[in-house]
C-alpha cells in the first residue's frame, strides 16, 4: 500500500467537511476537540451536524457532550504503548497500574 503524499485535514477543516456534510462521523480519541476552536459557535455546528460522533477519553470533556457513543479510555500509567509527540519523537510507556474499573484495552 503507497501512502497519500497530501496531509488529511487539520481539526478545523474537518469541522468545514462536517458542516459541509463531507464527513459523515468522527471517532475521536483523547482529544477535546471543542476546544481546539476559538470559534465555539462553528464547533458546535460541526459536531452538530455528524450523523454519529464517538469520543473515548478518560475525561467527560465538552466534546463528549455532543457524543451520540461515549467509551472509557485508559490513562498512560494503565497501559503499555508507544506515544509520539509533538516533536515527531516515538516514546514508550510501561503500564505502572491496573486498571481500576473496566476492562483492559
Amino acid at each position: 500500500a503507497t501512502l497519500d503524499p497530501e496531509p488529511g485535514l487539520r481539526i478545523p477543516r474537518m469541522f468545514d467537511a462536517a458542516i459541509e456534510g463531507r464527513f459523515k462521523a468522527m471517532y475521536v480519541q483523547g482529544e477535546d476537540i471543542a476546544q481546539s476552536d476559538p470559534n465555539t459557535q462553528h464547533v458546535e455546528a460541526a459536531l452538530r451536524s455528524l450523523e454519529l460522533l464517538i469520543v473515548q477519553d478518560i475525561f467527560l470533556n465538552e466534546t463528549a457532550k455532543f457524543a451520540h457513543v461515549i467509551l472509557p479510555g485508559a490513562s498512560f500509567l494503565e497501559k503499555n504503548g508507544t506515544f509520539t509527540n509533538a516533536e515527531r519523537r516515538i516514546n514508550r510507556v510501561r503500564k505502572v497500574m491496573t486498571p481500576l474499573a473496566g476492562k483492559e484495552d
